[in-house]
């Protein structure tokens, strides 16, 4: 045997046991067990020993990174923000010693583990390493003492002999080597004793940067079994290092972090390979630092941070660079997409940020605009946008989108067109209650009650042969004790249009006023012609309450009471005087209405303050109505026109007064659900720079009205004086509901009678009846038997609960239904103002177009109309003429539903009563309003003039083959002097 040569103080003598010797002669049948070869292990790249040295040693040396491919080479990546750069470089000799760092000897982790493996001489590394096992030698730990590589297991290893060849294999740090306090075995496993092939090194990336290692790898292989000499260990760096650099165009910012998002985090690498083999799993990873860059290129993670070393990879879809930084008080974040970029190992990647330094960032505002309690909604501003600010006061934006998230269940949201954001909360539950009107409260809580009698036409106490005006609607805005005269029709004798026999020839302008105004064929409930007196006779009769929608409105009916020829009668008590309409009638001992009058209870107009039942405060309210008596309205700015012979128009200004309400109108009590406060939570986040927003939608308790909304009024047929019921205004669509009550029906009906029949009043019902075959006037023989001709108008005298529906079609003309309650068979047939000779049955007429005063017309344009017996209007109104309304075709206002709210006037869609079935249609949807002049057509059927308040529309319509005479329409009176 060799004696072992003495060393120098470079190298480590190993001396290998007895054991050790038994061990590798009987793996390798060695022949001579006493050839021992010797080899100096130490991390000197030229320390070099005897080469009969028999012991086995190493020698190490460390590569610098990246000189085992020994190229650079960058690339420019785009980021998300347009002023934001990211150059990547791909360098060579980085050594940076540092805590993750790169290491320049192995002696900077002092520790490696190695593995040797043993086989015949005859075959290489290449072809062994099938079924090689590292028995030789075995993940064996190698430190450093006094300068020399030792086995950690102070054993002796010999080189076996010339007839077998070895191979080498290392890494470091070892296993055990511990980063703040963690073994790295933790996160990085090597491969068994029993694995064939070279060692495999299993590795996870830690998510703290400064646990990440440099680690390096080595092999030698094919190392002859007699080699005699240190074997050589060039260590090589294992992994992918990462580094940062950045600058801006000469203005400060401060870089905050960085981040690799979306990256393997694990893989697997075989010592000597060329590259790894990546697990499935990704994480991202941070380093956080507040580094001040300006102009000049600054080192993000220098000597005194950390590098990322990172799993070499083509990085997977999805992986991204993200730099946040800070600029002008604002936080941006550029982020660059990296997949499928190459990490190889060994390799340093720099990646160097370049911001253009002018005022860029990300805005993100969300603020409260409005809170709909009604609506459960609360709607938000919403500024969203990147801002680029180049300092020369003209800021550029691009809006950015934003998520909505963490909203309670039912909860929902609409981003808006004009960029706002509502927010609607879940179903709310609360208790309902019924709760006292406005009008009511007024009525009941600031109004005294009168002591009266207060006689209705002059608004004072009643005084024997002293009375104001006269009229078929009374006004009363408070409990007590009231009366009115009954022994005159409407407004009396001034009521009254002459009738005249007809010429010989009717048409022709010496003979137009025949047609406009002179004829006026009006009646009593008797069907005696009328001509200078409206006066009633009121001995014999009695008073009767035909209908109130008020449970108890009107008490203590009677005629004579007070005075010779008026009725009397009480009101509810004050406690609980609410709004509402009855009708009142004069009927004959036999039981036949000669004349009735609509008693209308509604607030006075006004500013009042009361306790409202709903908050429990003081609250001052303005309130439309009508006054009882001497009612000022609303002055109204209008025009009268005239025209002459030849129908030219010229007009002029005019102001009278317009009722602030329609006719009948009353607000109801309402239900009204009661809701306790509460809030709720929900998060937006920007989507580009993750910047959250967490609101609170802070919903104060609110009671809140439910259908129906509370307010109604009367609906009227063209010419008739008397109203019929509509229902309550809903949001929704038709609501047929009207409650009203008689001496037949004490606990209320809604009833609406469909069947014909000419019992109605005495069984208390409203009811429906067909018109009746009138005879006509001829003109021609200038005769007429009024009796017969007027039968339908003395019907309605008598019948003011009945709807008198006309559904006959006229075969004459095709698209014609005359539908006037008036007449059976067809209207006139009209003259065309265009063609005035055209004579077809001209000297027949049917119907009465004077009953509101105004008559037909040829024009579009009426001068004037009389208040006659028949308008439904309370003293100081009347019916106005179709032009009156011009100044609000077209006008600027508010739909809702139908409703139209214009010049702080609001007219209500209250629906219709169908001409030919009387059914009311369109509650909530439609609102229409009569006036009392008609126009010729030809052919057509000589409708009256309606304005129209229906889907968006508001104006005149004049032939309109759904809105006949026979149609129950709204109506909103002006003055008597118009």
């Amino acid at each position: 045997m060799n004696v072992p040569l003495p060393v120098t103080n470079k190298t480590t003598t190993i001396f290998m046991k007895k054991t050790a010797i038994l061990r590798m002669i009987r793996a390798y049948a060695f022949l001579a067990a006493s050839l021992v070869l010797v080899s100096c292990i130490n991390d000197s790249v030229d320390g070099a020993v005897s080469s009969f040295q028999e012991k086995i040693g190493f020698s190490t040396v460390t590569a610098s990174m990246s000189d085992d491919w020994g190229e650079t080479k960058s690339n420019m990546i785009g980021t998300d923000v347009d002023s934001t750069e990211i150059l990547e470089t791909i360098s060579s000799n980085e050594a940076i010693d540092t805590k993750g760092r790169i290491v320049s000897a192995v002696s900077t982790y002092g520790s490696f583990g190695a593995f040797a493996y043993v086989y015949p001489v005859t075959s290489g590394w290449s072809d062994a390493k099938n079924s090689a096992v590292p028995d030789f030698i075995y993940n064996l730990k190698f430190g450093t003492v006094g300068g020399q590589w030792r086995p950690d297991d102070n054993h002796e290893y010999y080189w076996p002999a010339p007839a077998y060849k070895l191979s080498f294999f290392a890494y470091s740090p070892y296993v055990d080597y511990e980063i703040n306090g963690t073994p790295i075995s933790d996160y990085m496993k090597i491969s068994g004793k029993t694995a064939t092939g070279a060692p495999v090194i299993t590795y996870t990336t830690p998510d703290d940067l400064e646990d990440q290692i440099d680690l390096m790898t080595a092999s030698s292989e094919d190392i002859p079994g007699d080699y005699h000499q240190s074997v050589p260990l060039a260590f090589k760096h294992a992994l992918s290092g990462i580094r940062f650099n950045a600058r801006t165009a000469g203005n400060t910012i401060v870089i905050k972090n960085v981040t690799i998002a979306n990256v393997y985090d694990n893989g697997t690498y075989v010592i000597g390979a060329a590259g790894w083999t990546t697990g499935s799993t990704k994480s991202s990873f941070t380093f956080p630092t507040d580094r001040e860059v300006s102009g000049t290129s600054t080192i993000i993670n220098d000597a005194t941070d950390s590098l990322f070393f990172m799993v070499p990879q083509t990085l997977p879809e999805g992986a991204q660079l993200k730099v946040t930084y800070m600029f002008a008080g604002k936080e941006n974040t550029a982020t660059a997409d990296f997949s499928g970029r190459k990490w190889e190992k060994g390799k340093i990647y720099t990646y160097n940020l370049t911001v253009n330094a002018s005022a860029v960032y990300y805005e993100f505002a969300v603020t409260l605009a409005d809170s709909d309690l009604e609506g459960n909604k609360a709607t938000y501003d919403v500024v969203s946008r990147y801002v680029t600010d180049n300092g020369n006061g003209t800021p550029t934006y691009r809006n950015v989108d934003y998520s909505v998230s963490n909203l309670p269940s039912g909860a929902s949201y609409v981003k808006n067109a004009d960029g706002t954001l509502t927010i609607t909360g879940p179903a709310r539950t609360g208790n309902e209650s019924l709760v006292t009107s406005n009008s009511a409260i007024v009525m009941r809580s600031v109004m005294d009650s009168l002591a009266g009698p207060v006689d209705l036409t002059t608004g004072a106490n009643y005084i024997s042969g002293r009375r104001g005006e006269t009229a078929n609607c009374y006004v009363l805005n408070q409990a007590g004790y009231y009366c009115f005269p009954a022994d005159v029709m409407g407004n009396g004798g001034d009521g009254i249009i002459s009738t005249e026999n007809p010429t010989t020839s009717w048409y022709g302008s010496s003979n137009e006023n025949e047609l406009y105004g002179t004829n006026g064929f009006f009646i009593d409930y008797n069907s005696s012609l009328l001509t200078n007196g409206a006066a009633l006779t009121t001995s014999s009769c009695k008073a009767v309450l035909l209908w109130e929608d008020v449970d108890g409105l009107i008490n203590d009916l009677k005629i004579n009471n007070v005075g010779n020829g008026y009725i009397s009668f009480k009101t509810m008590a004050r406690n609980r005087m609410t709004p509402g309409n009855a009708v009142i009638a004069l009927e004959t001992s036999g039981g036949t209405i000669k004349w009735s009058w609509h008693i209308w209870c509604t607030v006075a107009p006004g500013t009042y303050t009361f306790t409202s039942e709903v908050t429990g405060e003081s609250e001052t309210m303005a309130l439309a109505g009508v006054r009882m008596a001497g009612d000022e309205g609303i002055s109204f700015a209008t025009a009268r026109y005239s025209y002459n012979s030849n129908g030219v128009v010229s007009s002029s200004a005019y102001t009278t007064k317009l009722m602030e309400v329609n006719l009948g109108t009353v607000e109801r009590d309402r239900y009204y659900r009661f809701y306790p406060a509460r809030q709720f939570d929900f998060t937006c986040t920007q989507s580009e720079s993750g910047d959250a927003r967490q609101l609170t939608v802070e919903q104060a308790k609110v009671a809140i009205g439910e259908t129906p909304i509370g307010y109604t009024n009367t609906l009227y047929q063209w010419g008739r004086k008397d109203p019929f019921i509509s229902g309550d205004i809903s949001t929704a669509a038709d609501n047929t509901s009207a409650s009203y009550y008689n001496s037949k029906h004490a606990s209320g009906t809604n009833a609406f009678g469909t069947s014909s029949s000419k019992n109605n009043e005495v069984n208390g019902l409203f009811g429906v009846y067909p018109v009746q075959d009138n005879d006509y006037v001829d003109y021609n023989k200038r005769t007429w038997n009024i009796s017969n001709y007027a039968v339908n108008l003395q019907f309605a005298i008598q019948h003011p609960m009945t709807f008198i529906y006309n559904n006959y079609t006229y075969s004459s003309w095709s698209n014609e239904t005359p539908a006037d309650w008036f007449t059976y068979n067809n209207d006139m047939v009209s003259n065309d103002e265009n063609n005035p000779g055209i004579s077809l049955d001209l000297q027949k007429r049917y119907d009465n177009a004077m009953l509101w005063g105004c008559s037909y017309n040829w024009h579009d344009y009426v001068v004037s109309s009389s208040k006659t017996i028949y308008d439904p209007s309370p003293a100081g109104y009347k019916v106005p003429v179709a032009r009156c309304y011009d100044t609000f075709i077209q006008s600027n206002g508010v739909y809702a539903y139908g409703n139209f709210t214009t010049s702080g006037l609001f007219f209500p869609a209250t629906g219709v009563r169908n001409s030919a079935t009387g059914k009311l249609e369109n509650m909530g949807v439609r609102g229409d309003f009569w006036c009392s002049s008609l126009k010729y057509t030809l052919p057509g059927v000589d409708d009256g003039c309606y304005m129209k308040n229906a889907q968006g529309e508001f104006g005149h319509i004049y032939t309109d083959s759904d809105m006949h005479r026979g149609s129950a329409l709204s109506i909103r009176p002006v003055g008597e002097d118009y």
